[in-house]
């Protein structure tokens, strides 16, 4: 137990065994388990038999106490090992598949998850080619660097906007009709500015994206009215409020320059309704906030 420290404490030719008196002192100087009382009371014993008995109760505390270090560190070690062994042996499957062809990296894992997307959509040439040139950036960057988050997040909305996917719109008037009576009782004039809306776009055979002001007290159905206007024409509904709005970025968006930057508030209204014509609601517009250190969001 204490072999390597005995050979630097002792002499080659001095015997220990002799001297019962030096051997307990020895094992005072040597033990780390017993406690400052432990040891005074070793050292003040006048008789030189329970002083051996007493150094030979430390020196058992210790050896008990240096086992179980020892399978501690056992453990320990074992631990280790099995994970590096683990991790080296899962490296090593990945290689192989890479070379087998059976797995493919993040990257392109990425990419070919994009291009499942694009396939389902009727993306315009301007902004394939967009897409085009980041997915070709993606594959120069390091995974792990910021760059490459910010591009991936650039990519991942611009393939979830739904290109080309429009619902088809109603041009029947009863059915316009009956989803607004369903929805609210009375607001005529309401209602015959919105099937006038409807029909005057009827005869184009189109209904283009128009603009129409709602206002009027609270509490008198203006939100309410809007998502039936979009059941009267078959569109998706998205609603967003501009109350107390002071950053300009949450219309436009943040700049790609920022990790977890935001697209503006209309990119991420064709992205959560999955249609190109929905119709959006852009309630409290009386409480937008005024012009400050994020900019103007009412010039916005």
């Amino acid at each position: 137990l204490f072999g390597q420290q005995i050979n630097l404490l002792l002499h080659p030719s001095q015997n220990v065994i002799e001297n019962p008196v030096y051997l307990c002192d020895l094992v005072a100087t040597l033990v780390q388990s017993a406690d400052t009382k432990e040891l005074q009371e070793m050292m003040e014993e006048i008789n030189v038999s329970r002083r051996l008995d007493n150094a030979l109760v430390l020196i058992q505390k210790e050896k008990t106490v240096a086992k179980l270090k020892f399978d501690i560190n056992k453990d320990v070690e074992k631990k280790v090992q099995d994970q590096h062994r683990k991790y080296l042996l899962n490296e090593q499957l990945k290689v192989i598949k890479k070379e087998l062809g059976l797995e493919k990296d993040d990257k392109s894992a990425i990419i070919e998850k994009m291009e499942e997307r694009l396939k389902k959509l009727t993306v315009p040439e301007y902004a394939m080619k967009v897409i085009k040139e980041e997915q070709q950036k993606l594959q120069f960057l390091d995974p792990h660097s910021s760059e490459f988050s910010v591009t991936r997040n650039y990519l991942d909305w611009l393939t979830n906007i739904p290109w080309g996917i429009t619902s088809e719109e109603n041009y029947d008037l009863q059915k316009a009709k009956l989803a607004l009576d369903q929805g609210h009782y009375g607001m005529k004039d309401v209602k015959d500015r919105i099937l006038e809306f409807i029909a005057v776009n009827m005869l184009k055979k189109h209904i283009g994206g128009k603009i129409l002001c709602l206002h009027g007290p609270p509490g008198t159905g203006k939100t309410s009215i809007a998502k039936s206007i979009a059941q009267a024409l078959n569109r998706e509904y998205f609603r967003f409020s501009v109350g107390g709005m002071t950053d300009v970025a949450e219309i436009k968006g943040h700049r790609r320059t920022y990790v977890g930057a935001m697209p503006g508030k209309m990119i991420q209204c064709l992205k959560k309704v999955g249609t190109e014509n929905p119709l959006v609601l852009i309630d409290e517009v009386d409480k937008i906030g005024s012009a400050g250190y994020h900019g103007d969001p009412a010039s916005a």
